[in-house]
């Protein structure tokens, strides 16, 4: 759970400070990344939590571009958007996985376990 909250504050600051980056692709990476922590973090009992929830969090976005694919009078499918969903639910389920929050009395740690 400190993780999912580590990735909402951390996620958006870093996606929101991207210049040159489309709003839409941020949106999409931001979305598809937290959905990466939660589905890691209730994953995280199986044998590839990161693995597995990098592809539950990745779903949403390719199910939301196969729709825009059938039906291209009102949506637009984009190589991007699912581009930016893949690369937000590794990066979630990453941080997931590997990221803690720690609060203190007087401070507050981010510690990152594992290897990068």
């Amino acid at each position: 759970m400190r993780a999912a909250l580590l990735a909402l504050c951390l996620i958006p600051c870093v996606v929101g400070s991207a210049e040159g980056v489309e709003q839409d692709k941020q949106q999409h990476l931001v979305v598809s990344a937290l959905l990466g922590v939660v589905a890691t973090t209730a994953l995280e009992d199986t044998r590839h939590p990161v693995l597995y929830g990098a592809a539950v969090a990745s779903i949403p976005g390719v199910l939301k571009e196969v729709y825009d694919a059938r039906h291209p009078g009102a949506h637009t499918a984009s190589a991007a958007d699912l581009a930016a969903d893949v690369i937000g639910a590794v990066t979630g389920a990453w941080l997931g996985h590997n990221a803690a929050l720690h609060v203190g009395k007087r401070r507050v740690e981010v510690v990152l376990r594992g290897r990068f």
